[in-house]
Order: structure tokens, then sequence, then C-alpha cells
């Protein structure tokens, strides 16, 4: 983005509240472009939905553009008993699930579940790595999980295998894995895809500093390395697209 624009960029991590502190920081800056946010779903969408001292909505912002779509997959270990998401979601012992978070898509995938009688059980595991470790160690019986270089590899590996994941139709890299809907596990979820990865900044932006920055950030999805460093799911949404996809799990949601 910085030769796309032509300047460097001052990168601040500012974490809490599923990402909510970071949001509202944001929109304490002027909406002229120089501050944006690197955000997603959760922090945008569903953290203002569960929670009213968020003090922001999605309206407050204008989107840049997505890089990265990422669906939850639901993974088990290699040798796990449970073959098909039927198998897993139709036991009729309690089976454990590992989330990132209790509101986040993942938490409420396997609310819905829940909701609808099945006998699933969530355990909140946000780090990636213990996910793996409870897995390995029969902590939980599965982990819903999101496309990256580390799960990229332990699919690769044949060290996990996933059941299922949350998109309209299967992914290009993982063909083997049908989509929740296919396997008759899609209701009471939200629009699938739900998951994104993407660039937002204070609403009211110059139609001139969202044409830059939109520019900037789609240059980013066709760099050949950075891709390789998202890994699985880069994708380029505009802005308009991204602001559609986000206004539909809201409404979803309500």
């Amino acid at each position: 983005m910085e030769d796309g624009l032509g300047q460097p960029l001052v990168v601040e991590n500012k974490e809490g509240a599923s990402g909510a502190l970071g949001m509202a920081q944001v929109l304490k800056a002027n909406a002229d472009g120089y501050t944006i946010t690197y955000s997603g779903t959760s922090p945008l969408v569903l953290a203002p939905h569960f929670s009213a001292s968020a003090g922001y909505s999605l309206e407050d912002f204008d989107m840049l553009g997505t890089v990265k779509v990422v669906p939850e997959t639901l993974m088990v270990p290699a040798d796990s008993p449970y073959k098909t998401l039927n198998d897993l979601l139709s036991s009729k012992e309690p089976v454990v699930v590992a989330v990132p978070g209790e509101q986040a898509g993942s938490g409420l995938i396997v609310n819905a579940w829940r909701a609808q009688g099945l006998n699933v059980q969530t355990l909140v595991q946000p780090a990636i790595g213990e996910q793996k470790r409870g897995l390995d160690v029969g902590d939980y019986d599965a982990a819903i999980m999101y496309p990256g270089k580390e799960t990229e590899g332990w699919i690769a590996s044949g060290e996990l295998r996933g059941l299922g994941i949350h998109s309209d139709e299967r992914v290009s890299y993982w063909p083997n894995i049908p989509t929740f809907k296919e396997a008759g596990f899609a209701e009471g979820l939200l629009p699938a895809p739900s998951n994104f990865s993407l660039f937002a900044a204070p609403a009211g932006l110059p139609s001139a500093a969202v044409s830059a920055l939109s520019d900037a950030v789609e240059s980013c999805t066709s760099n050949e390395e950075l891709r390789k460093s998202l890994g699985n799911g880069t994708e380029w949404m505009s802005p308009e697209e991204t602001k559609a996809a986000l206004t539909g799990i809201k409404d979803f949601l309500k």
C-alpha cells in the first residue's frame, strides 16, 4: 500500500473488546483518509450488535475493500471417529467444539446448531495454536478454524481433516470439504460467507480519498508475495461489495 499511495504507513495495533476499542479509536480521527483500519466482520458488525457500549455502528464507516474471505471451517484430528459433519452433529454423546469466541461468527454457528437441538457445546479458545494442541490431546472433539498458513499446513500434512465450511460453495483450495449448506446444517447461520478481512475508514471520506485508498488496497491482492503471505482466501471485493455483504449480515441479525 505504501508503494501505491506514495507515502509511508504507520501501523498501530489496538486490541480489546473483540476489536471494538480499535474501531472507536479510528472514529476519533478526521474523515480525511489519513486514518484507516484493517478490520473484519466481528468488530464492524458483531461487536456493535451484541454490545451497545461499543458506541458505533457499521454506518459510521466507509468501506475501502476486502482483501481476504475467510470462511469458518470445522476441523477434527485425522484419527477422529467422526468422518462427516453429519457423524459429528448427529452424535448422541455431547460434542465439544473449540471456537475463537462465543460472539464471533464461529460461536454463532455452534449456538445455532445447539438451538436446533443438536448435542454440541462450545469451548472458547482464541489462539489457533492452542486450538490445535487441544485437538491433539483430546481436550475437545472439533474446532472451528479459518483458512490460513497454519491450517493449510495441517490439512496438507494430514494432521487435520475438514468436515464442513461456511461458504456458499466449495472453495478451490479445499475442494473436498463440503459446505455446511450441502451437508444440511446451514439453517439459522449467518449468510455465507460471513467472515471478511477488510479495510475501512471513518464515514464521510472525500470520494477521491476513497478511490485512492481502495485502488491501493486492491493492488495488494494482485501482489504474489503478499498473496503467499496471506494464504488461501485472498480475494478482492470492492467497497460496494464489501458494504453490501456486511449490511446483509447486519440485517440478518435484526
